[in-house]
């Protein structure tokens, strides 16, 4: 399996580096021999001197390209510059003077089949080995061994994920809980963990706390603006008050001038103007009595308000925060119930492994489909071998006798390990 899987790295990271190396396959022909044209390629010509006679032309399966005025010419096993030769040699019976180039256009595609994720056709390049065929068809194909190691992954980094997800969660009930109940926010750092883990879950305790003051804070701000404002409308009833008690002493005062001038009127010792005049001033402080009474109703109402704001602002964080806890309460109750889940699968990946380990591994093997001289030859090959365009390459997993060694012990280790993990994640 250790074979396995570097050879799945090596063939990731040829697939990446043929990714950013591929060219155009024209732009690399140039190696130390020729390249000889073969059925599958396509090739350009250009000719000087008449352009209409300029294009690209494939090259059938008999080694020829259908040319005009020239018919079906012959090219496979030339050169490019052979069968820009040759062509200029048969156009000069029919048109003398042109000069004719050829080149290589596209190269035939090349094939692979067998254990590979995604078999099928592909771009050759000059230089193509073996190895880079299989990264570009996605490496090997996921075996039962590789489906269980990735599946073993996958599954401890959820585990330690739900975990994470789970500590959170406890650290953010405690917080609520806290607003809940007026009282102060703690929760402790857990020890025995590694560092890495410890410095997360010092964060997630940290922010909580930040949130926790910003929110203290945000409600004693509200609650104390809240006060302000009833302190206010009190001060403001206080003042109507007295200034009620002292209108409705003047009051008093122009009710007996009323009383005093109509007798004094009925008497004929003044005018009877003096009197409207009295009663004037009299009826103008009552209805300014009436205005000073509805501005002192307001207040108070206006005191009430702010009263039951400050009251319901209480309620509602206490409603919010017992909301809050109940839905983490029933968060936390799913995220364990997956985290017993995934130890299952912990667990059974990792019995899968074992009896893998005692089983045999497998190594790739390969083989080339190639036509030589117009037959079709099947011949073995390694990871390193040059490919020709119009190749079929044939990658095959084959079985290898079971490990021994230092390499066999550290893959045994880490499958032991894995059940160890398991069975201490079950007891936390």
């Amino acid at each position: 399996m250790n074979s396995f899987f570097s050879f799945f790295r090596s063939a990731t990271l040829l697939f990446t580096l043929a990714s950013f190396a591929a060219q155009p396959a024209a732009a690399q022909s140039g190696t130390s021999d020729p390249y000889r044209i073969g059925a599958g390629d396509i090739v350009s010509i250009a000719v000087y001197g008449d352009e209409g006679l300029s294009g690209v032309f494939p090259v059938a399966p008999d080694g020829s390209i259908a040319y005009p005025i020239l018919g079906n010419v012959s090219v496979g096993g030339l050169t490019p510059a052979e069968i820009g030769e040759k062509i200029d040699e048969a156009l000069a019976d029919y048109i003398p003077g042109l000069t004719v180039t050829a080149a290589i256009s596209q190269y035939a595609p090349v094939f692979i089949i067998g254990d590979i994720q995604k078999p099928g056709q592909y771009e050759y390049r000059p230089g193509m080995i073996a190895l880079e065929l299989v990264a570009l068809g996605g490496g090997i194909r996921n075996t039962p061994e590789s489906l269980d190691s990735l599946q073993l992954i996958a599954a401890q980094q959820e585990y330690a994920d739900l975990s994470l997800q789970i500590f959170a969660q406890q650290v953010r009930r405690a917080r609520v809980q806290a607003e809940l109940t007026g009282g102060d926010f703690t929760f402790p750092v857990p020890e025995r963990v590694e560092p890495a883990v410890h410095e997360i879950r010092r964060s997630i305790i940290e922010g909580e706390e930040d949130l926790f003051k910003m929110r203290r804070n945000a409600l004693v701000s509200e609650q104390e603006a809240l006060a302000a404002q009833e302190q206010s409308y009190a001060e403001e009833i206080e003042a109507l008050e007295a200034s009620i008690k002292l209108h409705e002493e003047e009051l008093d005062l122009l009710s007996q001038d009323v009383a005093s001038t109509r007798d004094l009127t009925n008497r004929g010792l003044t005018a009877k103007s003096n009197l409207r005049e009295v009663e004037r001033r009299l009826s103008a402080a009552r209805r300014d009595g009436l205005e000073l009474g509805s501005y002192l109703a307001r207040a108070r109402q206006n005191q009430l308000a702010f009263r039951q704001r400050r009251q319901a602002l209480e309620e509602t964080r206490r409603k919010e925060a017992a909301e809050s806890v109940q839905e983490i309460e029933l968060d936390l109750a799913r995220m364990r119930a997956r985290q017993r889940s995934v130890l299952d699968t912990i667990a059974e990946a990792a019995l899968s492994l074992q009896g893998e380990e005692a089983g045999l591994q497998r190594e790739l093997t390969f083989s080339v489909l190639r036509n030589v001289e117009g037959e079709l030859r099947e011949m073995p090959v390694d990871q390193r071998a040059s490919l020709k365009p119009g190749d079929i390459l044939q990658a095959q997993l084959a079985p290898l006798p079971e490990p021994v060694g230092p390499a066999a012990a550290a893959s045994q280790e880490r499958t032991r390990e894995a059940i160890r993990f398991s069975s201490a994640a079950s007891q936390r």
